[in-house]
C-alpha cells in the first residue's frame, strides 16, 4: 500500500504539478481569492475596536447626519428623543483635543491629548488598571473636575505611582482629580491616535468655555442593542422628519465604525466595496474557468479509468488514487494562496494605506477552511462529472451530447461573466480617470506648505496687529518666491476649523442645529497663490474685516437666487450676532481630495499670526537648499513662538492622495486584461478540443453532402440556446445588483448601450469565427478522420 501511495503521489507531481495549464488556471483562480481575503482583512481591521479596549463592542454604533456634502454629529435633543422612543438606547458624545497639563503649578506645561466623552461610556465595559470609571456615570455639571489617565501617561508622566487615585493634575489651569488609570490595552477612542486623559463631556464647557457647542470633529454614538440597523435608522429618520420637521435634504445614518471619521470610513468602505465587486466578478469567472479546466481533466481521467478497468484494475485503488489526487490538488491551491497573498496584499495596501491586510501566517484557521473547501469543491466536480457525462473511448469515438452540453454551458457562463466584468471594468476605469482629471480647486505646481508647531499655551497665541501682513511682505522680498499666502487649513492636511454662521433669517449654515460651519482664515492673496478661480465678486482685502468670501457649495445652497450685493451672513460675537458681507464666491476647493465631498466653507481674513496658520509659498522654480532656514529666520523676527517650521511640497501631498485611486485603476486594468486573455484562450481551446473530438462526426456529415454553413449551424444552435439561458441568468443577477455600483462611479452613466452592444457583438463574432475556422480545418482533412 505504501508503494502504491508513493507511486500515485510521484505520478501526480510528474504529470500535474509541472503542468503549465494547471499553473495558469490555478493562478487565475487564486489571485482574486487572495484579493478578497485581503479586502476582508482590511474591513475587519477597520471595524476593529481593539485600540479602545471596549468589551461590549456589539452595543456601540456611530450615528451622524449626512447632507451630501458633509457628515455632522447629531444634537442632544435627538438623543433625548431617541431615548424617549427606545429607553434601552442612549447617546454618547466624544471629542478629542490637545490641551495643556502639568502635575503642579510650578511645572512647565506640556501638550496632552484629551478625550471628552459622555458619562454613558460606563456601558462599554472599558476595564481599568487602578480605580474605576464609576465616577463618570455620576458626574454632572457643577461637580468637581475628574479625569481618567491612560496607562502610558500614568507610566511616563506619573512614575507609575500606585497611589495616584484622588491626586490632582492641572488641565488648562484647572485642578482635576484622577479617578482611574485605564488598562494597558486602551490606546484611544480615535483610530491611529493616542489619548492621554479621559474626561466627562460636560467638563469641556468648563475647561474651554468657547468650545461648548458641537463641532464637525465631534463623534456621536448610540449605545444599546439594535437588531436590524437598516430598518431602525430608516424608521427613526422618517419619524424625526414627520414629528420634528427636521433633516430636510439630509439623512440620519448609522455606522459600525468606532473612532473613525465618517467621511474617511465612507471613502475606505467605497474603495473596499468597489474592489469587492470587481474581484467578486473576477473570482466567479475564475471559478467557472477552473471548473472547465478540471472538467476536461476529468474527461481524460475517466477515459483512463475505463481502460484500466477493462484491463482488470482494482476499483478500490482507483478510488484511492482519486482521493489522493484531490487532496494533492487542494494542497497545491492552498500553497498558491500562501504564495500570492503577500504579493496581492501590497496592491491592496496601495488602495487603502495605513490599514493592515491579510497575514497568511497568522490565519491558520482560514487556510484550513480553504483546504477543506477546495476538497469539497473538487469532490463535487468529480461526482457531477461522473454522473452527468458519458465518455466514449476508441479511435472512431466522437464527443457525446453530454460533453457538448458541458463545454457549451461553461463557455456560455464564461462569455457572460467576461462581458459583465469587462463592462464593469470599463465603467470603473472611466470613473477613476474622471476623478483623476477632476478640478480639485487648486494648482500644486511649485507650491509649498510651511507649518509650525501649535502654540503650547493660550498666552503665546496673539502677537501685534498686522503681523500676518508683515510676514508676507518679508517672504515676498525673497527672489525665488513668486508669492506667499496664509491659511489655517491648507489643502490635503488633517487640519480643520469651524465657527457658527447664520443666514439673515437666523438659519444655521449647517444641517445640524448646534453644529458649526467650516471656517478658514486666509490672507487676501491666498486664492491667487494656490490658483483657485474667483467665480464672482472680489477677494478679501487687508483691513476689511467685515467682508467674507464663500465657496460655491455654500453659495448654491444658501444664496442660489440672491445677488452678491444682498448676500450677508451672521456670526456669534459674545452674546450678539455680527453681520458680514459676502464680497466674493470662489470655486470649490477639495481640501481632502477629489473623491471627498466639499463642505460649505466661509473664508475670513487673517489679521495676526497665532501659530496655528500655515504659509503657502509659490516658488519661481527650484527652491534653494536653505529655503527652510531663510523662512525660519524671517518668522523668528515676527515672533519667537513660531517654532519648528516644516516644509512639504503640495504636489507630493496630491500624489499621495491620488495613489489609492491610481492603484485601483491599475488593478482594474490588469484584471480586465487577464480576464480578457483568459476568456479568449479558454474559448479558443475549448472549441478546438470539442471540434477535434467531433472530427469523425463532422467528416461524416460532409461525406453525406452537408454544407459547411449547415455543419457550423448544427453546433451554433445548441451553443446559442445554452448561451441565451446562461446569459439571462447573469443579466438578471447583474441588473438586480447593478445599483450597488452607482455610488462608486463619478460622471459615468450606469447603462451605456453602445458599449454593451459592442461587447456582445465582439464576443459572439469571436466564438463564431473560431468555431467556423476549426470546422473548416477539419473539413479540409476529413479523409484522415474517415480512413
Amino acid at each position: 500500500m505504501q508503494k502504491l501511495l508513493t507511486d500515485i503521489t510521484l505520478n501526480w507531481f510528474k504529470y500535474q504539478f509541472l503542468s503549465w495549464k494547471l499553473l495558469l488556471s490555478s493562478v487565475l483562480l487564486i489571485i482574486p481569492l487572495c484579493f478578497i481575503l485581503n479586502l476582508k482583512a482590511i474591513e475587519n481591521t477597520f471595524l476593529s475596536t481593539e485600540f479602545t479596549s471596549i468589551e461590549n463592542t456589539e452595543i456601540i454604533h456611530q450615528i451622524f447626519i449626512h447632507d451630501q456634502t458633509s457628515n455632522l454629529p447629531v444634537d442632544k435633543f435627538i438623543f433625548d428623543e431617541l431615548h424617549n422612543q427606545f429607553p434601552y438606547l442612549v447617546g454618547m458624545f466624544e471629542r478629542t483635543l490637545q490641551l495643556n497639563t502639568k502635575k503642579i503649578m510650578a511645572e512647565e506645561e506640556q501638550a496632552t491629548k484629551v478625550s471628552f466623552v459622555s458619562n454613558t461610556i460606563s456601558k462599554l465595559g472599558i476595564d481599568t488598571h487602578l480605580g474605576s470609571l464609576r465616577a463618570f456615570s455620576m458626574a454632572s455639571t457643577g461637580s468637581s473636575l475628574i479625569t481618567a489617565v491612560s496607562f502610558n501617561y500614568w507610566k511616563n508622566n506619573l512614575n507609575s505611582d500606585p497611589a495616584v487615585i484622588d491626586k490632582q493634575i492641572i488641565i488648562n489651569g484647572k485642578s482635576t482629580k484622577i479617578v482611574a488609570v485605564l488598562n494597558a490595552g486602551f490606546k484611544s477612542l480615535r483610530r491611529d491616535s493616542s489619548t492621554d486623559l479621559l474626561l466627562p463631556y460636560h467638563q469641556l464647557a468648563e475647561l474651554l468655555p468657547n468650545e461648548q457647542e458641537l463641532t464637525p470633529d465631534t463623534f456621536t454614538y448610540v449605545l444599546g442593542n439594535i437588531t436590524d440597523l437598516e430598518n431602525f435608522i430608516i424608521n427613526f429618520d422618517a419619524y424625526l422628519k414627520k414629528e420634528l420637521f427636521i433633516f430636510d435634504n439630509t439623512k440620519l445614518m448609522l455606522s459600525k465604525s468606532v473612532g473613525v471619521d465618517p467621511e474617511q470610513f465612507q471613502t475606505v468602505s467605497n474603495r473596499v466595496d468597489l474592489l469587492a465587486i470587481l474581484f467578486g466578478i473576477l473570482f466567479a469567472f475564475s471559478l467557472v474557468s477552473f471548473s472547465a479546466f478540471y472538467a476536461t481533466q476529468c474527461i481524460d481521467k475517466k477515459k483512463e479509468v475505463v481502460i484500466r478497468q477493462l484491463c482488470g484494475a482494482n476499483k478500490k485503488h482507483i478510488m484511492l488514487q482519486n482521493y489522493i489526487e484531490v487532496m494533492l490538488l487542494a494542497c497545491y491551491l492552498v500553497f498558491m494562496v500562501f504564495i500570492f497573498t503577500p504579493l496581492t496584499s501590497k496592491l491592496a495596501y496601495l488602495t487603502i494605506p495605513t490599514i493592515n491586510t491579510f497575514n497568511v501566517m497568522a490565519n491558520v484557521i482560514t487556510l484550513i477552511t480553504l483546504l477543506m473547501s477546495f476538497i469539497v469543491y473538487l469532490l463535487t466536480l468529480n461526482f457531477l462529472q461522473d454522473k452527468t457525462t458519458i465518455t466514449h473511448i476508441g479511435r472512431g469515438s466522437s464527443a457525446s451530447l453530454s460533453e457538448k452540453l458541458q463545454v457549451f454551458t461553461l463557455l456560455s457562463f464564461l462569455i457572460s461573466l467576461a462581458i459583465l466584468s469587462i463592462y464593469v471594468s470599463y465603467l470603473v476605469i472611466i470613473s477613476q480617470a474622471n476623478l483623476n482629471n477632476h478640478n480639485i480647486g487648486f494648482k500644486n505646481k511649485n507650491l509649498y506648505i510651511a507649518s509650525f508647531d501649535f502654540p503650547s499655551s493660550p498666552e503665546h497665541s496673539f502677537m501685534a496687529d498686522n503681523s500676518a501682513q508683515q510676514l508676507l511682505l518679508q517672504l515676498s522680498s525673497l527672489d525665488y518666491i513668486e508669492s506667499a499666502a496664509l491659511t489655517n487649513v491648507p489643502p490635503l492636511t488633517d487640519r480643520s476649523a469651524f465657527s457658527h454662521w447664520y443666514t439673515l433669517s437666523g438659519k444655521a449654515v449647517t444641517s445640524s442645529k448646534n453644529a458649526q460651519t467650516s471656517n478658514h482664515r486666509v490672507s487676501p492673496n491666498y486664492f491667487d497663490t494656490i490658483g483657485t478661480r474667483l467665480i464672482m465678486g472680489n477677494s478679501l482685502s487687508w483691513g476689511q474685516y467685515g467682508n467674507i468670501v464663500v465657496n460655491q457649495a455654500l453659495w448654491d445652497q444658501y444664496f442660489a437666487n440672491t445677488g452678491l450685493g444682498q448676500a450677508y451672513l451672521l456670526t456669534d460675537f459674545g452674546n450678539e450676532k455680527v453681520k458680514y458681507k459676502v464680497v466674493g464666491v470662489v470655486e470649490n476647493i477639495h481640501i481632502k481630495g477629489s473623491d471627498t465631498p466639499v463642505q460649505p466653507t466661509v473664508y475670513t481674513l487673517i489679521s495676526v499670526i497665532t501659530g496655528f496658520e500655515s504659509i503657502v509659498v509659490k516658488g519661481n522654480g527650484v527652491m534653494p537648499a536653505n529655503f527652510t532656514q531663510e523662512m525660519m529666520s524671517i518668522t523668528a523676527n515676527i515672533s519667537p513662538y513660531l517654532k519648528n517650521l516644516t516644509n512639504v511640497e503640495l504636489s507630493e501631498l496630491v500624489k499621495k492622495e491620488a495613489q489609492p485611486r491610481e492603484a485601483i485603476l491599475v488593478i482594474t486594468i490588469t484584471c480586465s486584461l487577464v480576464l480578457l486573455l483568459s476568456a479568449l484562450l479558454y474559448c479558443f481551446n475549448s472549441i478546438k478540443q470539442l471540434a477535434s473530438k467531433s472530427a469523425t462526426e463532422i467528416s461524416l456529415k460532409r461525406a453525406l453532402g452537408a454544407r459547411t454553413k449547415n455543419i457550423v449551424w448544427s453546433f451554433c444552435k445548441l451553443f446559442f440556446f445554452i448561451l441565451c439561458v446562461a446569459h439571462s441568468i447573469i443579466l438578471v443577477c447583474a441588473y438586480i445588483n447593478m445599483n450597488k455600483l452607482q455610488p462608486f462611479l463619478f460622471k459615468v452613466d450606469l447603462i451605456d448601450v453602445p458599449v454593451i452592444t459592442l461587447l456582445h457583438l465582439v464576443a459572439l463574432s469571436f466564438v463564431i469565427i473560431v468555431l467556423f475556422t476549426e470546422i473548416k480545418n477539419i473539413l479540409n482533412t476529413s479523409w484522415k478522420n474517415l480512413s
